[in-house]
C-alpha cells in the first residue's frame, strides 16, 4: 500500500526534472542577484530612451543657439537660464548647454545611441564570428583546427587597438577625399573582390563537403551567399547614388553618422577571444558521452552541432560577449574623444567628453553628465556579466 502511494509522489518529481531546462536554472538563479537585476534595469531604461530619444529628449541634439552661450552655456547647479523663451519659468536647459548653446541632456540622451549600438552591434558580429570560427575548428578534424587556429595566434600577435586606429584613419582620410560621393570615381575592384571570394567559397564549399564534412562545406556556402548579398547592395547602393563602391560605402557611413566603419572596426577584429572560447569549449564536449551516443544513432554533424554542442556552448559565450560590451563602449568614446570615432555633429559620449574637457576647471558640468552616463553604463554591463557568469554555473545552483 505504500508503495502504491509513493510511486505518484515519485512520478511527479521525475516530471518536474524533465520541465527544468538550463536557461530556466539560469534565470532562477539570475533573478536572485539583485545588483544584476539592477543593471538589467538601467540597461533596458537606457535601451528605450535611446531608441525614443526623438521623443524623450527636450531638443534636437543638433538644436543650436548661439545667443544662448552667453546666458546659459556655462551655468553650474541648478542650471536656470534666466529669460530663456522655452519655459515660462525661465528654466531652459536642465543640465545647461555647451558652448554652441546645444542642450547637454538631449546630446547625452541621443548619444546613448550610438554607445548602445556600438555595444551590442559590436558584441554581436564578434560572437557570431568567433562562435562560427571556433565551432568549425573545434569539431573539425585536428588538421583542420591546427590550421585555424595558427591563423588566431597569428592575428593575436597584432596589435589590434592600434590596428583599429589606423583603419578609422584611413577610412577618414577616404571620406575627406571623397567630398561629394556622386562625384567621385574609384575602381571596381572592390565589388569585383567580393564576387571573386564569393564563387570561391561556393565552389570551395561544395567541394570541402567532401574531405571536411557537412560543417566546413555550409559554413563556407553560407559565407559565399553572404558574400554574394554583400555585393549585390553595394551594386544597387552605387547604381542609385551614380557613385562607385567606395562612393556607395562613404554614403552609408555619413547616413549612420560615421558608425558603420566603427563597426567594422570593431565587429570584425574582435572575435578572436570568442573564437578561442568557443573551440575549447567544443573540444571539452566532443568527447561527452552524449555525443558519442549521438553519433553511434547515425546523427549528423550538422544535427550535433546545433541540437547538442551550440545549445551547451551558448551560455558561457553570451556571458563573455556580456562582459565583454564595456570594452566596445569605452573603446568607442576614446576613439571619439580622439577624433576617430562618431562623425560631429552626431553626439556620442566619447566626443562630449572631448568637447567638454577644455573647459574642465571652469565649466566641468559639460563632461559630467555624459562622464556619468558612460561610467554607469559600463559600471551595468559589467555587473550584469557577473550576474550571468554565476547565473551560468552549475556549482550555484541549489
Amino acid at each position: 500500500m505504500a508503495a502504491a502511494t509513493d510511486t505518484p509522489s515519485a512520478l511527479d518529481l521525475a516530471a518536474a526534472r524533465r520541465e527544468r531546462s538550463p536557461w530556466g536554472d539560469a534565470w532562477n538563479q539570475l533573478i536572485k542577484n539583485r545588483l544584476a537585476i539592477a543593471s538589467l534595469v538601467y540597461i533596458i531604461v537606457l535601451t528605450l530612451m535611446s531608441i525614443f530619444a526623438n521623443s524623450v529628449a527636450p531638443f534636437k541634439y543638433d538644436r543650436t543657439i548661439l545667443s544662448d552661450t552667453a546666458t546659459c552655456s556655462y551655468l553650474p547647479i541648478p542650471f536656470i537660464c534666466p529669460g530663456g523663451t522655452v519655459a515660462p519659468s525661465g528654466t531652459k536647459y536642465m543640465f545647461g548647454a555647451d558652448e554652441l548653446g546645444r542642450d547637454i541632456l538631449s546630446r547625452t540622451i541621443y548619444g546613448g545611441q550610438v554607445s548602445l549600438a556600438v555595444g551590442l552591434v559590436g558584441a554581436f558580429v564578434s560572437m557570431v564570428l568567433g562562435m562560427v570560427y571556433g565551432l568549425i575548428a573545434g569539431y573539425g578534424s585536428q588538421r583542420l583546427d591546427n590550421i585555424m587556429m595558427r591563423l588566431v595566434d597569428f592575428l593575436y600577435a597584432m596589435p589590434i587597438l592600434i590596428f583599429i586606429i589606423l583603419l578609422q584613419v584611413f577610412f577618414k582620410a577616404k571620406a575627406r577625399q571623397l567630398g561629394n560621393v556622386q562625384n567621385f570615381e574609384f575602381p571596381h575592384w572592390f565589388v569585383y573582390g567580393i564576387l571573386a571570394a564569393a564563387l570561391v567559397c561556393i565552389i570551395g564549399g561544395i567541394l570541402a563537403g567532401k574531405y571536411y564534412g557537412l560543417g566546413v562545406s555550409a559554413f563556407l556556402i553560407g559565407l559565399g551567399v553572404f558574400a554574394l548579398i554583400l555585393a549585390g547592395m553595394l551594386i544597387a547602393l552605387t547604381l542609385a547614388i551614380g557613385g562607385s563602391p567606395w562612393a556607395s560605402l562613404i554614403a552609408i557611413d555619413n547616413a549612420m553618422g560615421g558608425m558603420f566603419f566603427l563597426f567594422i572596426a570593431l565587429g570584425f577584429l574582435n572575435w578572436l577571444g570568442m573564437a578561442r572560447l568557443t573551440r575549447g569549449q567544443v573540444l571539452s564536449f566532443k568527447k561527452k558521452e552524449f555525443i558519442e551516443a549521438a553519433h553511434m544513432v547515425g546523427s549528423s554533424d550538422t544535427r550535433i552541432i546545433f541540437r547538442h554542442l551550440l545549445p551547451n556552448v551558448l551560455g558561457p559565450c553570451i556571458v563573455a560577449e556580456t562582459l565583454a560590451i564595456p570594452g566596445y563602449i569605452a573603446l568607442e568614446a576614446f576613439l571619439s574623444f580622439i577624433g576617430l570615432g562618431i562623425n560631429p555633429p552626431r553626439p556620442s559620449w566619447g566626443n562630449m567628453i572631448s568637447t567638454g574637457y577644455p573647459h574642465l576647471r571652469s565649466n566641468a558640468h559639460i563632461l559630467v553628465l555624459p562622464a556619468v552616463a558612460l561610467t554607469l553604463t559600463i559600471l551595468a554591463f559589467n555587473f550584469l556579466g557577473d550576474g550571468l557568469r554565476d547565473a551560468f554555473d552549475p556549482r550555484l545552483r541549489e
